[in-house]
C-alpha cells in the first residue's frame, strides 16, 4: 500500500513522518524532496517581502532532535522497523575557487544526522533502436556513498534504470536481472572461469547473456535471487 500526503510546507510534512515513525503505522517514509519544503512562515510572506534566513535549516535541526524518538525501535524484543528516506538535490555555491562547489539545502544539521548518505548521479545513457530511430531509453546511475554508519564507506555500485520502451527491460523500472547477474558472481554462486560463467549444467559467455538468460527464465531468475538473498543475509 502507498499512502500520499501532498504538501509543500515544511512543517505539515515532518509531522506526517514522525507521526508515522511514532505509530508504527508503516515501514517506509520518502520524503520528496526536501530541497523543495518551504516552512511556513516564509510561505505566508509576498514574494516582495525579505525572507527570514535559516528558517528551514533551524526546523531541519528540531525535527532530526525529534525523529531519533520517534524511530527508536527495541534491539531485543520485536518491532515494526522503519527506514526514512530523505531525497535531496546538490546545488552550487557561488565563487568557490577550491574544493567542492556542490552544496545541498537545509543546513549542515541533517549530514550529522543521517545514517546513510548517498550521492546519485547518471554515469551513462543507455540507448535503444538503431540508425535514426536510435533513442535514449535509460540511464545507468552511479551511487556512492558519502556515510555510512552501517557499512565500509566510500563504496560505488552501478544499476541500471530505464524510463522508456526499445529495450529489455519495462519503463520505469531497474534492471534487476543484471544486478542478480552481477551479485551472482561475486558471491561465486555463479562460476566463473575467464569470460565463461557456469551454474549447474548452463553456460554463458559474459554477464550480459547471463542477465539476458535470467530474463528469459523465470526458475533460474527465482534460483539466483534465493541464493543471493540467502548469501546476504548470511
Amino acid at each position: 500500500r502507498l499512502i500520499v500526503a501532498e504538501t509543500s510546507i515544511m512543517e505539515e510534512a515532518y509531522e506526517v513522518v514522525i507521526e508515522a515513525a511514532t505509530k508504527r503505522s508503516v515501514d517506509c517514509v520518502v520524503v520528496d524532496s526536501l530541497g523543495m519544503l518551504v516552512p511556513s512562515e516564509e510561505d505566508a510572506k509576498a514574494m516582495d517581502e525579505n525572507s527570514s534566513l535559516g528558517i528551514g535549516a533551524r526546523l531541519n535541526a528540531k525535527f532530526f532532535r525529534k525523529i531519533v524518538k520517534a524511530t527508536k525501535r527495541s534491539q531485543t524484543d520485536a518491532d515494526r522497523p522503519f527506514l526514512g528516506l530523505m531525497i535531496n538535490q546538490w546545488y552550487s555555491k557561488v565563487g568557490v575557487i577550491y574544493g567542492s562547489p556542490k552544496e545541498s539545502t537545509g543546513g549542515k544539521k541533517k549530514n550529522y544526522a543521517y545514517a546513510v548518505r548517498l550521492d546519485l548521479t547518471r554515469d551513462k545513457w543507455l540507448e535503444g533502436g538503431v540508425g535514426k530511430e536510435k533513442s535514449r531509453i535509460g540511464q545507468t546511475v552511479a551511487a556512492t556513498t558519502l556515510k555510512n554508519k552501517t557499512a565500509p564507506n566510500g563504496r560505488r555500485a552501478l544499476y541500471d534504470i530505464y524510463f522508456d520502451q526499445g529495450g529489455s527491460v519495462a519503463p520505469g523500472r531497474i534492471d534487476y536481472a543484471k544486478e542478480i547477474a552481477t551479485l551472482s558472481i561475486l558471491f561465486e554462486i555463479i562460476k566463473k572461469s575467464g569470460s565463461w560463467l557456469s551454474y549447474g549444467d548452463a553456460t554463458w559467455q559474459g554477464a550480459d547473456n547471463l542477465a539476458s538468460a535470467i530474463r528469459e527464465d523465470s526458475s533460474l531468475y527465482t534460483a539466483l535471487e534465493q541464493a543471493v538473498l540467502e548469501r546476504v543475509s548470511s
